[in-house]
């Protein structure tokens, strides 16, 4: 796919394609990522109800989910570099290896 800048003076079309691509990049994480489908899910439901027996007040609602959203953007970044590792090779490399196990790590 070619990538074209817009033309400066026509910001709405610019924040219009990166709203498109940001999209296409959420559908690839939520359709791709293992990650996404099981455990994210997973950490909100033993967080809500563990929120619930513990008796959350709303301010502890809101550090759940700032702390979800945390591990979700972490999880896209890691699978992103994931993607950009497997461009740099098919084979087997220790550097790639590690590359994505600090990333892995990460999340």
């Amino acid at each position: 796919m070619k990538y074209s800048k817009p033309k400066s003076g026509n910001i709405f079309k610019l924040i219009i394609r990166d709203i498109v691509d940001s999209n296409r990049g959420l559908l690839i994480v939520f359709k791709e990522s293992s990650t996404v489908h099981k455990l994210i899910p997973l950490e909100f439901g033993v967080g809500l109800v563990g929120g619930i027996l513990a008796k959350f007040i709303a301010l502890e609602y809101i550090i759940l989910l700032v702390t979800l959203v945390m591990i979700f953007t972490t999880e896209v970044i890691n699978s992103a570099i994931e993607e950009v590792n497997g461009l740099v090779t098919e084979e087997k490399n220790e550097r790639v290896r590690r590359s994505k196990d600090l990333a892995s790590g990460s999340v």
